[in-house]
């Protein structure tokens, strides 16, 4: 199978069900594709019952396609929401970013009263609709204010008589109805454990506690807010299952892609200045722990840390994670994951953000 641009799209199931074939693709197809279908009999089989698709008499379909011409196919894919993220401009957690299956449109946008978000049941005030100057496919609801209710995150949308959001290939987004994106998890400054749950985003604002973060699977969120001048008074918070793009094994991978928000937390933070803010250790059982200078003063004070206790450093500074090491790829080299290369890592994978 192919789409417009003559790229492979895989099957990675075949379903016979009557008179109907069924291809399960191995990735979403774009609502503004070209799809064609090509098929190929397998000629090393012949016979009734062979490895072909046949009809109720054992007679071979015909192939599909040759070349670059194929079967063409109707696509009926909707513009549809393809992940969420919160964002942290102003304040942590003030920002839904939705991620859509296609560019956006070059129209207006819908006002503000096509979008409801909730957490915990509590209605957020939306205060601007606009898009995401680095990615077309991105469109931002900015927020009063921190999102800092527990409970579900539901987003709904109404489609507008005019204005109703579009994308590239003109087909309206269908209006929903709070659609769950996950859950919002508030600490306080009491010591605490808090979990997520599996396979679901999670997104854990963080407080002063020295507490234990679990996130149990699915592309979790830790975030921070800003804690003012005095700062963030020392805490040392431990991540239990950090989920590393590039890791290999249980709760590592693309789908469990973990992201730290310490955007609101540093304050003055440039990347030219970067290690009078965050540096990467080995602690004393040779696991990771990220120390945290909110201010970056003259001299690097850490007043926060992470404790990473499901990565282990070894003796030569390299990264484990499900005692595997984590690929770290610049360019067309790939080496190990090292604590002198950890940020840069984070930051490439899409995994840290800081400003």
């Amino acid at each position: 199978m192919l789409n417009a641009l003559g790229e492979r799209i895989s099957v990675s199931n075949v379903n016979v069900s009557g008179s109907q074939v069924q291809l399960t693709l191995a990735s979403a197809v774009k609502p503004s594709d070209t799809i064609r279908v090509f098929y190929t009999p397998p000629s090393a089989n012949i016979g009734v019952n062979n490895a072909a698709i046949q009809d109720a008499h054992g007679n071979d379909a015909e192939p599909l396609g040759s070349g670059v011409v194929g079967q063409a196919v109707t696509n009926n894919t909707a513009l549809g929401v393809a992940q969420v993220q919160l964002g942290s401009q102003t304040h942590a957690l003030d920002e839904v970013v939705l991620q859509f299956n296609e560019a956006i449109g070059s129209g207006n946008l819908p006002s503000l009263s096509a979008f409801t978000v909730k957490s915990g049941a509590v209605t957020q005030t939306v205060t601007r609709v606009s898009r995401d100057s680095s990615d077309n496919t991105k469109l931002i609801l900015t927020l009063s204010g921190t999102i800092d209710d527990p409970g579900a995150l539901l987003v709904s949308y109404t489609q507008p008589s005019s204005n109703p959001l579009t994308g590239a290939s003109g087909k309206a987004l269908p209006a929903f109805t709070d659609q769950n994106f996950g859950q919002v998890i508030t600490t306080t400054s009491a010591t605490e454990t808090a979990s997520g749950a599996a396979g679901r985003v999670d997104y854990f604002l963080g407080s002063t506690g020295n507490d234990t973060l679990s996130g149990l699977g699915g592309a979790d969120q830790f975030v921070w807010p800003d804690f003012g001048s005095s700062g963030p008074g020392g805490f040392m918070q431990t991540l239990t299952d950090f989920g590393f793009k590039k890791g290999v094994g249980s709760l590592q991978g693309s789908a469990e892609a973990d992201l730290l928000d310490l955007s609101q937390l540093l304050n003055g933070y440039t990347q030219a200045n970067e290690s009078m803010f965050l540096r990467a250790i080995k602690n004393s059982n040779n696991f990771l722990q990220l120390q945290i200078d909110h201010d970056g003063g003259s001299s690097f004070a850490p007043t926060a840390s992470l404790l990473f206790s499901n990565v282990s450093v070894d003796a030569s500074d390299r990264l484990l994670v499900n005692n595997q090491f984590i690929a770290h790829t610049v360019g067309a080299t790939t080496v190990n994951l090292t604590l002198g290369t950890l940020l840069e890592h984070l930051r490439i994978e899409g995994q840290l953000t800081v400003l």
